[in-house]
């Protein structure tokens, strides 16, 4: 299974369109995703120790006319992108979507 599977349409909410062609949204963290890049997390919070990464959520963007969908983490003053490891045609269907109900 890969981890992109674990995720389900109840876990992604559209934060807002921030412009005609770019939609954030945030794909909350399941157990098997939050295990999956704890390594990630972990690192910056020692390499950074002041640094506060949002672990809630995996962050998405939509760009409409690109048709293109990426993720990363929000590493403070970071990002972490996890576009090639996560991405796949099941859920970057499911972010459009989501994104394009919510306008």
């Amino acid at each position: 299974m890969n981890i992109s599977d674990t995720i389900q349409p109840f876990d992604v909410e559209l934060e807002f369109w921030s412009d005609d062609d770019t939609a954030l949204l945030c794909i909350r963290h399941n157990k098997l995703t939050k295990e999956h890049w704890k390594h990630v997390y972990d690192e910056y919070k020692e390499s950074s120790p002041k640094s506060e990464p949002d672990e809630r959520y995996i962050f998405s963007e939509y760009h409409k006319d690109k048709n293109e969908v990426v993720y990363w983490l929000d590493l403070d003053n970071d990002s972490y992108y996890v576009t090639k490891s996560l991405g796949c045609e099941r859920l970057d269907s499911m972010v459009r979507s989501i994104a394009l109900a919510g306008r």
